[in-house]
């Protein structure tokens, strides 16, 4: 029935709205993998099951950079690699941290002509903490942070992340000399692309979620009940 439902879904008629909420839920997704990847509750093979999930189908490529919330406040670049970034992580901190991201803001949908690209700016709040053992210093960063999100590039539908920093300037604003949709007189730009291979991508990721939120709850009740000792 799932399989079904997907097909069917698949050979609608994509709408620009449809797309857009596409890449929304991806990007929820992620900023709950994100928050377990960095959180003490996994193991490192589901750790590593996280990260492989989220470089294969959220993140364009190892080139993409995010905002170095980790260990800025001692002289770091503010921006670095995703693999450094990741790795930065549980090296630095490999008890744990919170890392919260909320308040999500969506953009429209805006055109790159260099990349041939449509793509959405994803505004949302950060609030990062904790013990760096390298530093041997508690760390905090609290930032609004912003996602370069692609939807469409040379004409191929594939919603991936392909930038992260620090928010600046108006959401619903192009970045550079791109344009809006209306303004380059394109509308319904994914009527001719099909959803199914990123359903599929969301499904899997949401199943990956569902054994990490069973793995976290037993972790916490374990804890419950050795402070009940």
């Amino acid at each position: 029935m799932g399989l079904l439902f997907l097909s069917h879904f698949a050979q609608a008629q994509v709408s620009d709205s449809t797309l857009k909420s596409v890449a929304v839920r991806k990007m929820l997704i992620f900023a709950d993998m994100l928050k377990h990847l960095a959180g003490p509750e996994l193991d490192l093979t589901t750790k590593a099951e996280i990260e492989k999930k989220l470089e294969a189908d959220f993140i364009d490529n190892e080139e993409v950079r995010f905002y170095q919330d980790l260990n800025f406040q001692f002289g770091n670049a503010q921006q670095i690699a995703v693999p450094q970034y990741f790795s930065q992580l549980k090296v630095l901190y490999p008890n744990g941290a919170s890392l919260k991201t909320e308040d999500f803001e969506f953009s429209e949908i805006f055109y790159n002509q260099a990349r041939d690209m449509y793509y959405i700016q994803v505004r949302c709040f950060r609030d990062f903490r904790g013990l760096n053992v390298l530093a041997k210093k508690e760390v905090r960063v609290v930032k609004n942070l912003e996602y370069q999100v692609k939807l469409i590039e040379a004409g191929q539908l594939n919603i991936e992340i392909v930038s992260g920093r620090l928010a600046e300037g108006d959401l619903q604003t192009p970045q550079g000399m791109d344009k809006t949709l209306k303004e380059v007189n394109k509308m319904n730009i994914g009527s001719k692309s099909t959803l199914l291979h990123e359903e599929i991508e969301i499904a899997a990721a949401e199943t990956l979620l569902e054994t990490v939120r069973s793995k976290v709850i037993r972790y916490e009740t374990l804890a419950e009940v050795q402070k009940k000792k």
